[in-house]
């Protein structure tokens, strides 16, 4: 069976990857905005627009995230007009959309002009996945920035989900000290689960006191001008919560600790793998889909034959 032909769209150098993916296994690409990488994906058809790149197309795999401000698709070039409004005029009604991330507003507007719009995020698999090639990128991120050595040395980690359990567990296999700060009494008994130590927000300020380094994924504000105060002049505070994050960054310069926002993190340091992800997920959930429509209409047609 032909393969439906894909719009890949803008995002960072994982959308090239995901588009190597993609086509290593049939399926015919036009690319939008994507990133150049060299040597990948140097022949495949470029459109200017989200018109004609979806002219013939009937999937559209935009980035992850899916916004990069507000109003504008996420995308490093921007040669190519991907606003919001962009989007809602030129996609043509009854296609499919892929995407990690997409607010309900957007996915509202999409679905009323009858499109099927898939969140990658909300794939278990994906997520669990994503967020473990994140994690790696936040350690490395942290021993790029910070001075010692992950080993022995004693790292505290706010936030107890799939980001925040990845982080822990490799900080762990490195020979870390690790605490976790959590909210709910269920996230903090699965880190003591995993053998680690295990605190309440309100809790932590003693550790925050010898922390060297410091991941935040909470994304609301934690880490403000109280616990900034305590905290170790030398220590390195990575936040890979969404924007805003939850660390004050302006009392952070103030007091001289070095704190960063960290975005996209399997994008800056492991595209090829996290683009690949893209790609396989973007495949298996087509292939189920398929499977599913012609499990349907086998049904449909028993059914008619009684």
């Amino acid at each position: 069976m032909a393969k439906t032909k894909i719009a890949v769209f803008g995002g960072d150098s994982r959308q090239t990857y995901a588009a190597q993916a993609l086509m290593r296994v049939g399926y015919p690409l036009v690319l939008c905005g994507t990133p150049r990488v060299r040597g990948v994906c140097c022949f495949v058809d470029k459109a200017p627009s989200i018109e004609s790149a979806m002219s013939g197309a009937d999937i559209a795999l935009f980035p992850t995230p899916f916004l990069r401000e507000e109003r504008e698709v996420n995308r490093q070039m921007l040669d190519v007009k991907m606003g919001l409004e962009d989007l809602y005029r030129e996609m043509p009604a009854g296609k499919t959309i892929f995407a990690g991330g997409i607010n309900r507003h957007v996915r509202a507007r999409l679905e009323s002009n009858n499109c099927t719009v898939i969140d990658l995020l909300q794939d278990e698999r994906f997520a669990r996945q994503n967020a473990e090639l994140s994690a790696e990128g936040a350690i490395t991120d942290a021993i790029l920035q910070g001075k010692a050595a992950i080993s022995g040395t004693k790292c505290l980690v706010l936030g107890y989900g799939r980001c925040g359990r990845a982080i822990a567990g490799k900080l762990k296999a490195l020979g870390a000290r690790v605490a976790v700060a959590a909210r709910r009494q269920e996230s903090r008994d699965a880190a003591a689960a995993d053998g680690l130590t295990a605190l309440s927000l309100e809790a932590m300020n003693a550790y925050l006191v010898g922390s060297q380094y410091i991941f935040n994924t909470i994304p609301s504000m934690v880490l403000d001008e109280s616990r900034l105060r305590i905290c170790n002049r030398e220590a390195s505070i990575l936040d890979v919560a969404s924007k805003p994050g939850g660390v004050d960054f302006t009392k952070a310069q103030e007091f001289r600790i070095q704190a960063k926002l960290c975005q996209s993190l399997p994008g800056v340091f492991v595209p090829k793998t996290a683009g690949q992800l893209i790609g396989d997920t973007v495949n298996r959930l087509l292939i189920l889909r398929q499977r599913e429509q012609i499990t349907a209409e086998r049904t449909a047609r028993e059914l008619q034959e009684v």
